[in-house]
C-alpha cells in the first residue's frame, strides 16, 4: 500500500528538471530586497555628501565676507544652499556668530540668523554650540553655520526618511569678524 507512494516519493527526489526555477522563485525576492536597500544607502549617502559640501561653501562664502551681512543677504544664502543641495525640500540654515572672551574664558553671541523656518540662537541657546565650538584664544571670532536637509528615501528598504544635519565652524579670513548689518548684537529671528 505505501509501495507505490514510495516510489512516486523517490522518483521525484532524483528528478532535478525545475530546480533553477525554484531556487530563482526563493532568491529573486531577497535579491530585490538587497539591489533596493543598497540603492537606498548610497543615495542617502551621495545626499549627505552633498549637504556637507554645500555647508562647507556657506561658510566658505562667510568667511570671506568683509562687509557687514542683512537679513537679505541671508536669504540670499539661503537659496545658494537650496541650489546646491537640489533636495525636493526646502533645506534650513542658522548662521551664528560667537566670540571668545579670554578674561572670562567663555563664547559670547554676536549674531544670529535663521532662514527656511530656523529659529535664531539666543544667548539661553549657546550651552547647545559649545560641543561643536574648538579651542579658541581670547577674541577669536568663529562663524557656525548649521543646514538641515529633510531627505525623502527612495524606498522603504535600507535607509528611512530622516533630517540631514550639518554643523561646521569657520573664521573669517579677510575681515576680523563678520558683522550684523545694523550692528546690533543681539539674537535676530529669521
Amino acid at each position: 500500500m505505501f509501495r507505490p507512494l514510495t516510489a512516486a516519493l523517490s522518483r521525484f527526489g532524483r528528478r532535478e528538471h525545475g530546480g533553477m526555477s525554484i531556487e530563482s522563485v526563493l532568491v529573486l525576492p531577497m535579491l530585490a530586497w538587497a539591489l533596493l536597500a543598497c540603492f537606498s544607502y548610497f543615495d542617502g549617502l551621495r545626499q549627505a555628501n552633498v549637504g556637507i559640501k554645500a555647508t562647507h561653501t556657506i561658510g566658505d562664502l562667510l568667511s570671506r565676507e568683509t562687509a557687514p551681512v542683512d537679513a537679505a543677504y541671508m536669504d540670499g544664502m539661503d537659496d545658494v544652499l537650496n541650489f546646491l543641495v537640489r533636495s525636493p525640500n526646502p533645506a534650513r540654515m542658522r548662521v551664528t556668530t560667537v566670540t571668545y572672551d579670554g578674561g572670562d574664558e567663555a563664547f559670547e553671541l554676536g549674531w544670529s540668523h535663521g532662514t527656511g523656518g530656523a529659529a535664531a540662537f539666543t544667548d539661553a541657546d549657546l550651552p547647545l554650540l559649545l560641543p561643536h565650538l574648538p579651542q579658541s584664544a581670547g577674541g577669536d571670532t568663529l562663524i557656525v553655520v548649521e543646514t538641515w536637509v529633510d531627505y525623502p528615501a527612495p524606498f522603504v528598504m535600507g535607509l528611512s526618511s530622516r533630517v540631514l544635519t550639518n554643523v561646521i565652524v569657520t573664521r573669517p579670513r579677510f575681515a576680523p569678524q563678520l558683522k550684523w548689518a545694523d550692528g546690533g548684537s543681539a539674537a535676530l529671528t529669521g
